[in-house]
């Protein structure tokens, strides 16, 4: 995939959405599912789906990579997604502060 950087192989939305979404779980894959349940017209479930969780990228290297994006975004290429949208940046935030809210009731 050397190409990729270059706009020359076509990448399909399930591959971006693959991508992004290992990035946003902390390096853990999922296969990305359209349907995670069946139920029938009482509501009981008939099937569910679920992805296996697999290991794609270490935290670390996953911290390092959101950095390098978020770099890109304060001091890149990207300032202008910065500056049209205040809504990534909230949501960011918000992310984040999940994130300790979660690690520090973890810890406890």
């Amino acid at each position: 995939m050397p190409s990729l950087a270059l706009g020359t192989r076509p990448v399909t939305l399930k591959e971006m959405v693959s991508a992004y979404g290992t990035i946003a779980n902390d390096g853990n894959y999922m296969e990305p599912l359209l349907v995670t349940r069946l139920e029938n017209k009482d509501g009981d479930m008939l099937a569910q789906f679920e992805s296996a969780v697999e290991r794609a990228l270490s935290v670390s290297a996953t911290h390092k990579l959101v950095d390098v994006v978020r770099d890109v975004i304060n001091r890149g290429t990207g300032t202008t997604i910065r500056t049209r949208s205040s809504t990534f940046a909230a949501m960011w935030r918000a992310r984040q502060a999940r994130r300790r809210t979660t690690r520090a009731a973890g810890s406890s």
